[in-house]
């Protein structure tokens, strides 16, 4: 139970002991709580193991609000949403991840709405199939990112090309917007300024069904045949599958801590979407693509993901897939054997994918809207 006075509450319905929740949402709430400011978070978690966490956020000073995670898909959700509604405690902001969160301070009446949109949530939901497409489901869950958007003081997205997406939808979304993408910590992603002498693909966390496996399938059996490699999936206890089928020759399951290690050996890494999806695909980013940048990899991705086909091109840092595989197999050669490539990943991930540089944008965010300077 929170009791002292809160300045920013971070409310999400996804867990903190998650690879997500531990990768980014974490580091924000001790980021903002040793900027000064009193720091609460409420969460709803699958597992009952809190009490490591619950020691770090406290000795950080951070109230932790622990709820019940609940059943999966859209009953699941909306009990989420009412969960939170009903124990949400008060702050002078309230940091929202999400469509569900801001919709449950909008109905609390909460005031300084951080919306932290984390993509389209419905669209996404629907391409990976945790939401049906029955049409009372899909109308009440474009509803909660119209309540969202019309409650919302500031506005945050990972990308730049889905806000003309949010504003299309949502005619009164705020114009406070920020684009702050998945980060890392740059500290424990390290620069490692030299490749593997063995060719290596990692192919990291959770592949759901927003991945085009039958492509990343092809993919890997075409540079099989050009190069000797080693393919290796390393994922969380999170991961609904036990294999990708897609030529992994090694699978890992490793806690979070342990991948800026697994990240150093690989030589590149990978992340093919779906490219029939819709407006969705343009709120994505990877948060595996910030690591391996950070490290010093490139990363070959698939065509309109978010904004990672401007950034990779401009920079040099990266290969888009499109029709032709042995293309793309032969732009990545050049980036492995280029001996700038991992400088010029390192500088992108600390242009673009910082924690820290994330946390002084929500810190000013705050400030902006509490009037603190």
């Amino acid at each position: 139970m929170m009791r002292k006075k809160l300045d920013i509450l971070y409310v999400t319905h996804d867990s903190l002991l998650e690879g997500i929740g531990m990768s980014q949402i974490v580091p924000v709430v001790i980021g903002l709580s040793k900027a000064g400011w009193q720091v609460g978070v409420i969460s709803c978690e699958k597992s009952p193991e809190t009490m490591p966490l619950q020691k770090v956020l406290a000795d950080e000073g951070i109230s932790w609000e622990i709820l019940k995670f609940g059943k999966v898909g859209a009953i699941g959700g909306l009990g989420r949403l009412i969960r939170i509604y009903l124990k949400l405690p008060n702050a002078r902001a309230h940091h929202c991840r999400g469509d569900l969160a801001a919709t449950a301070c909008a109905l609390r009446l909460r005031s300084n709405i951080l919306w932290d949109v984390r993509g389209l949530w419905i669209d996404q939901k629907l391409v990976i199939g945790s939401i049906n497409k029955n049409l009372m489901i899909v109308w009440l869950a474009r509803k909660l990112e119209w309540v969202a958007s019309i409650s919302a003081s500031a506005v945050t997205t990972l990308t730049k090309a889905v806000y003309p997406i949010l504003k299309k939808r949502n005619h009164r979304v705020s114009k406070f917007h920020h684009v702050i993408p998945t980060c890392t910590d740059l500290k424990k992603f390290a620069f490692k300024d030299k490749m593997p002498v063995e060719r290596s693909l990692l192919l990291s966390g959770v592949f759901n069904d927003y991945y085009d496996l039958p492509k990343t399938k092809s993919f890997i059996s075409e540079l099989k045949k050009v190069t000797p490699i080693i393919v290796t999936w390393c994922h969380g206890l999170e991961s609904k599958r036990t294999t990708l089928g897609v030529g992994e020759d090694v699978i890992k399951i490793l806690k979070q801590d342990e991948m800026p290690t697994e990240v150093s050996k690989a030589s590149f890494g990978l992340a093919i979407c779906k490219t029939n999806i819709g407006d969705s695909l343009a709120g994505v980013m990877p948060t595996k693509i910030a690591e391996f940048l950070a490290v010093g990899r490139p990363v070959l991705v698939s065509e309109g993901i978010g904004d990672l086909e401007e950034l990779l091109l401009t920079t040099k840092t990266g290969v888009i897939l499109r029709e032709s595989n042995s293309i793309a197999i032969g732009e990545l050669i050049q980036l492995l054997e280029d001996p700038g490539t991992p400088q010029r990943c390192r500088a992108l991930a600390e242009s673009h994918f910082s924690m820290e540089i994330a946390i002084q944008k929500y810190d000013k965010i705050f400030r902006i809207l509490l009037k603190k300077f």
